[in-house]
């Protein structure tokens, strides 16, 4: 390279005068297969010269093809690793947010069910609550009927001792013309209050003999009792 020597415009008259230099001298003789010899190695050296460049461009251009492709497919390799990360990377997020819906949604259910639940005790209360206000009432209900019955009994006893009793028809009657005579000299007449309080004490003392027994209720007075009942808890409904 330093002289050249591999351009065809040194090598080959350089080998040509070679090639005649030793066959002036005697040192060499061309036979036809010398010719032949030399005419073969013209042609390699003009084809390695002048086909040399052609040969290897084209070589290069193959490599470079066959590079690129390789590229290409390794990028498209690249391209569906990415995408397959990016798709694994999407179900993670999907994953994560069905996670925080069930979540939410647990937290709902929960809110829900405590609620309801509220609302039924809510609902249970109301329900005793009007239960014990119905029971109230028909106690009291209960209690006015007794009072008023007891003082309707109570008068018609004393209405009815005083008329099986003429001793206590003469004594109010004189009681009362003596008050009509003089009022302030009148002494007060406690012959009904003692009735009154007689038949009293002897209904008490009935009640507190027929505590812890049982009593038996006639049919209507049982139907009237359920028809009481029924009415005041449709009411509390």
């Amino acid at each position: 390279e330093k002289y050249s020597l591999n351009e065809p415009s040194r090598f080959v008259p350089l080998t040509v005068g070679g090639f005649g230099l030793a066959s002036a001298t005697g040192l060499y003789h061309f036979d036809p297969e010398s010719q032949l010899l030399a005419l073969w190695v013209l042609f390699c050296g003009v084809v390695y010269s002048r086909g040399g460049p052609v040969i290897a461009a084209s070589l290069d251009e193959m490599k470079e093809a066959i590079l690129k492709e390789q590229n290409e497919l390794e990028d498209k390799e690249i391209d569906g690793v990415k995408a397959t990360i990016a798709a694994h990377k999407m179900q993670e997020e999907v994953f994560e947010d069905l996670t925080e819906l069930f979540e939410a949604q647990k937290a709902i259910q929960a809110d829900l069910a405590s609620t309801a639940e509220n609302m039924l005790r809510h609902q249970v209360r109301d329900a005793v609550v009007s239960r014990l206000d119905s029971l109230a009432a028909l106690e009291q209900k209960y209690a006015d009927d007794l009072r008023s019955e007891i003082v309707s009994k109570a008068t018609a006893s004393v209405r009815t001792t005083y008329s099986s009793d003429s001793s206590l028809k003469s004594s109010a009657l004189a009681n009362a013309i003596s008050a009509l005579g003089n009022p302030s000299a009148a002494k007060k007449d406690t012959t009904v209050g003692d009735l009154y309080s007689k038949y009293l004490k002897d209904f008490s003392a009935k009640v507190a003999a027929s505590q812890g027994k049982e009593v038996e209720l006639s049919a209507a007075d049982q139907a009237a009792i359920k028809e009481t009942v029924g009415t005041i808890l449709h009411r509390a409904k």
